[in-house]
């Protein structure tokens, strides 16, 4: 009798948790809404589909009764031993199966403000963590003049790679991200379409200008530990769009920024479990956070982890995944960049080539040969990535920019950045 992990929509990144797990003796259980992630799984996260015993299929997130009897099945022949979410949309089931086996977790109430993200900003208000003004949707729907805040963002309550977040300066501009939220008419997996609509409300936050960067982090019984700082590469047609990072970075305000953090996740009781902070420093050194996402970085920056540390991060979050203390311990000082690549436009996808440079360490390509790419300027419609490793933050993001011209789409098309 094997004891097991379960694994709620795993994906990318997290199949190297998978892996771990696989390694380790552990019978490895995946539950999912949508099957396709798993089968079209990108590389290297396609060789560990072979390390799933069993995966089990569900209609929605909101199945409670289902999920947790499909649990107890399995915990009735392979004991559970630890249980890992990397989505928002399984954090507050995920965090309910861990506090059943006794894992360390945050409250059910703790993880749904934070999710909220309405109710995010107001606890973060409250408790003198954020100045920034807000508005639920309800009040909105009222507004007939322009509020004197200058520039707001547009933001479904429960949101997810950017979907539907729109800058908007006047009312006209406001009706329209309102009008393309409620027609939902963008393509976009299941998981991410039941998420956006199991709370089906938005609300509008003052907008704050600055550089957009992240800070990583793992908790355990309340105490925080930093992995690192993690920069933005922005979309030159649209700032809400990420296309890359470099990691580490070795901001001058790193201290202050998260010393920040740590507070916000004192505040908001989120006590366990891995966590990727958004935050904005403008240039007055003044710093918000501008989201607090209950989960490990997504994409594929845990290469990037472990490319400028020289370590497996993976191994670590099997560690909290089973109620261990997640230790961390770098091995190297390296820095990492991870481009992203969209479409020029779109097209019938055949290949994708990339640099052939030694200090190009990673790269992967997401769809497969002969997809028809519709869209072309949303974090969901990424072609591929290359991480490109250096021994400084600056050459790092510099030989990545050199880098760009030689990544091919189709054997001649050049991607968008």
């Amino acid at each position: 009798m094997k004891e097991a992990v379960l694994f709620l929509e795993p994906k990318g990144t997290i199949m190297e948790v998978v892996r771990v797990a696989h390694e380790r003796g552990y019978y490895v259980a995946a539950i999912t809404c949508d099957p396709t992630i798993l089968e079209t799984l990108s590389s290297p996260y396609d060789s560990a589909r072979s390390c799933i015993n069993e995966t089990i299929e569900i209609k929605s997130w909101e199945d409670k009764d289902r999920i947790f009897a499909i649990i107890e099945r399995i915990h009735a022949v392979n004991p559970v031993k630890g249980v890992y979410f990397g989505l928002d949309a399984t954090a507050v089931l995920g965090t309910e199966i861990r506090r059943k086996f006794g894992l360390p977790s945050p409250s059910r109430e703790a993880m749904e403000n934070i999710i909220d993200k309405h109710v995010l900003r107001s606890k973060l208000r409250e408790r003198g963590l954020s100045n920034l003004k807000s508005f639920h949707g309800s009040e909105v729907d009222g507004w007939t003049e322009w509020p004197n805040i200058g520039a707001v963002y547009f933001k479904p309550v429960r949101g997810a790679f950017s979907l539907y977040v729109k800058r908007c300066e006047n009312l006209e501009e406001l009706k329209q991200a309102k009008t393309v939220w409620q027609k939902a008419a963008d393509p976009a997996p299941a998981y991410i379409r039941q998420y956006l609509n199991s709370k089906k409300e938005y609300h509008v936050e003052e907008a704050f200008d600055g550089e957009l960067l992240s800070v990583e982090g793992i908790s355990f019984k309340g105490e925080f530990q930093c992995i690192g700082l993690t920069s933005r590469i922005l979309y030159s047609k649209d700032p809400t769009v990420e296309m890359g990072s470099c990691f580490p970075y070795p901001h001058s305000l790193a201290s202050q920024i998260i010393d920040q953090v740590k507070k916000a996740h004192m505040a908001l009781g989120f006590t366990d479990g891995p966590s990727h902070t958004e935050v904005i420093v403008n240039s007055e050194g003044k710093v918000e956070i501008i989201d607090f996402n209950p989960r490990f970085i997504g994409d594929d920056v845990l290469q990037s982890i472990n490319n400028a540390y020289g370590i497996r991060i993976e191994e670590v979050l099997l560690d909290w995944t089973v109620g261990q203390i997640p230790r961390f311990s770098p091995k190297r000082s390296l820095f990492s960049c991870i481009q992203y690549v969209l479409p020029p436009d779109a097209l019938t996808f055949q290949c994708m080539d990339f640099p052939e440079a030694p200090e190009v360490k990673f790269h992967t390509v997401f769809p497969k040969p002969g997809a028809r790419i519709t869209a072309a300027d949303r974090q969901i419609d990424y072609l591929g990535c290359y991480v490109t490793v250096m021994p400084s933050f600056k050459s790092a993001i510099e030989r990545s920019r050199e880098l760009r011209s030689f990544v091919k789409i189709n054997g001649m098309m050049e991607g968008r950045y």
